[in-house]
């Protein structure tokens, strides 16, 4: 059955063509050591062999940004503290479902692991990491856009954030002088 209305045409065609882009997020997470891990341990490399199963791709492919982003700052004062960054990664990448199984693999200097995003009401995050001496460390957590996300483990700390990509019409909008935008943005997931 051909739609006869043209304008009613014009805006399942615009909406069918957002969709997409609304489950798009530009994903940045940064892992560091603790600066009070009393046993002084350094992180040597890890074996190749994860003791996990693989991912289904790398993070790195998907880079947009290596230590920049929106925690840069994060880092810059994280590691004027002590701290050591283990991992800082920035990608772009869509939300699976809750029952998605698509996990992606990082690695840095003692760190080896997995990371997942999920959508359902809200953001979820599963990470299954290895740090060197054979300290495993796993969290989901539920999270919602655009705000930092701190999870502490005994030997690390994991910073994320997740913003939602913007279509390109929408990408137009004016910023704030720090780069976000303005307050009357609609809610977040």
């Amino acid at each position: 059955m051909p739609l006869r209305n043209p304008t009613l045409a014009c805006i399942l065609l615009v909406a069918t063509a957002a969709a997409p882009a609304a489950n798009l997020y530009q994903v940045e997470m940064l892992i560091f050591q603790r600066a009070d891990d009393a046993r002084g341990e350094s992180f040597a490399p890890l074996p190749k062999t994860p003791p996990f199963p693989t991912a289904s791709a790398d993070l790195e492919s998907r880079a947009v940004s290596h230590g920049g982003g929106r925690l840069g700052p994060d880092a810059y004062t994280l590691e004027r503290k002590g701290y050591r960054t283990l991992y800082h990664l920035a990608w772009r990448q869509a939300a699976s479902g809750l029952s998605s199984d698509t996990w992606y693999g990082l690695s840095g200097p003692g760190v080896e692991g997995r990371f997942r995003l999920r959508r359902g009401r809200y953001l979820h995050v599963d990470t299954d990491l290895q740090l060197a001496g054979g300290v495993r460390a796993r969290g989901e957590r539920r999270m919602r856009s655009r705000e930092t996300h701190y999870i502490d483990h005994p030997r690390v700390g994991i910073l994320i954030r997740i913003d939602p990509l913007a279509s390109a019409a929408a990408s137009a909008a004016p910023t704030t002088a720090d780069g976000e935008s303005p307050p009357d943005e609609p809610a977040q997931e």
